[in-house]
């Protein structure tokens, strides 16, 4: 059973985006398989890194699974969507344009990721210590697209966790 919501939103005079039953967006596999006591919980019981301010900067490692190819040049040789995954950004115009050519791709300061840098309202929220999400795009126009989404969900007021929390439960 899913709750039928209605969101119409504009993003150009030529373009209007309306969503019927946003909740079967939500109802994907991984909401299936949550725990009713934390559905809205995000801990990882591995990380028990803890910042005390006296060390030289350190940071808690990714984990690379342990199906992956790796070599000296790639974290995983492995071609996955096309792909391999490299140890270094690879210079392209992008990546130059950013500063980010030749860094490591698990270690990249969000700051240079995000379209606002240091002004990008969730590293507010993150320096708080609080859940910071980060929706991975493959391209600027599911980014923009994706931004616009949010942006009428949350104009709409539409109270998500209402909305997972009964996903959940049926």
């Amino acid at each position: 059973m899913f709750l039928p919501l209605y969101i119409s939103f504009q993003i150009k005079p030529w373009f209007r985006f309306d969503l019927v039953a946003f909740s079967q967006f939500l109802a994907m596999p991984p909401w299936q398989s949550w725990s009713h006591s934390s559905w809205n919980n995000w801990r990882d019981d591995k990380s028990t890194y803890q910042h005390t301010g006296d060390e030289a900067q350190q940071y808690p490692e990714v984990e690379i699974p342990q199906s992956w190819k790796s070599t000296n040049t790639f974290y995983d040789e492995n071609i996955s969507y096309g792909l391999q995954f490299h140890r270094t950004i690879q210079p392209t115009s992008w990546s130059r344009k950013r500063g980010l050519t030749g860094l490591g791709p698990l270690k990249v300061p969000i700051g240079l990721l995000t379209r606002h840098g240091a002004s990008e309202f969730g590293l507010r929220t993150l320096s708080n210590g609080r859940f910071f999400g980060i929706i991975s795009c493959r391209n600027v126009p599911e980014t923009v697209f994706g931004s616009q989404l949010l942006r009428a969900i949350r104009e709409a007021q539409i109270d998500l966790d209402s909305i997972a929390e009964s996903l959940h439960t049926q």
